[in-house]
This record gives C-alpha cells, structure tokens and sequence, in this order.
C-alpha cells in the first residue's frame, strides 16, 4: 500500500476541481485552441454537435412527450422524463465526440479574445461558422 501511494504522489495526479483561476486559464487556453480551428472542420464539427442537440430533442420527444397516460397521472414525473432524455443525452455525444456547439465557442473564444489570446476576426469565425454548424446539423436532422 505505502508503494502504491508513493507511486500516486509521484504521478502528480491533478485535482478533478480546479480552483476558478485555473479553471478560467483553462477556458482561455481551449478557447486559444478553438479559435485556430481551420474553417472547413469548425463547420463539419459545427453540423455533428447541432445534429446531436437535434436527436437529443427527437429522443425527448418521442420518449418523454409520448407518455400520456403518464403527462395525465403524473404530469411532474413526465416533465422529468421528457427532461432526462433530451439535452443530456445530446450534450453527452457532443461532449465526447469533442464537437462544437455555438455556446461553447461563444464562451471560449470569446474569453481567449478578451485575455489577447484570440483575434476578433478568429472570434467572430468561430461564431459565425459554429452557429451555421449548429444550424445544419439539428435541421438537416429535422428534414
């Protein structure tokens, strides 16, 4: 056991919770990284995520918004349920296919731009081709 611990301290495992002003340097440093993205994959990466927030909010409403003896009896427990199923769900496979959604560049970016690490011109791509992204993917889905 003592081994196992000395292995652990000489790994410098890093804290799950970073104190706000490293987390705020890592948003920052993200934010640097989304800004350089070459347009045509912020645009391909934009559509994936918009597709995902799509099908959350097809899952929801196939599975949450189909329950009516449910809405009926228990209309607290449906609302839950429409809940559960939708923005997790597609934010769970934005999240880990690394996709990007217009709320997160808008954030990131947007702190990078403030803190000089960004452009205004690399902004302003990143909200503009995240949010035609976004846009395509989630109607692309709907059509």
């Amino acid at each position: 056991a003592a081994q196992a611990d000395s292995v652990c301290l000489a790994m410098q495992i890093p804290p799950l919770l970073a104190p706000p002003p490293d987390g705020f340097q890592g948003a920052v440093f993200a934010g640097a990284a989304k800004a350089n993205l070459k347009p045509s994959k912020l645009l391909v990466s934009g559509i994936m995520a918009g597709a995902f927030i799509g099908y959350g909010a097809y899952l929801a409403c196939t599975v949450g918004g189909n329950c009516p003896q449910l809405g009926q009896s228990n209309p607290g427990l449906q609302k839950l349920v429409f809940g559960a199923f939708g923005l997790p769900f597609g934010l769970f496979m934005t999240v880990l296919s690394g996709t990007e959604l217009f709320t997160g560049n808008a954030a990131m970016v947007s702190m990078a731009t403030l803190e000089e690490k960004a452009q205004p011109v690399q902004l302003l791509k990143s909200l503009c081709l995240s949010w035609l992204g976004n846009f395509i993917g989630a109607v692309g889905l709907a059509k």
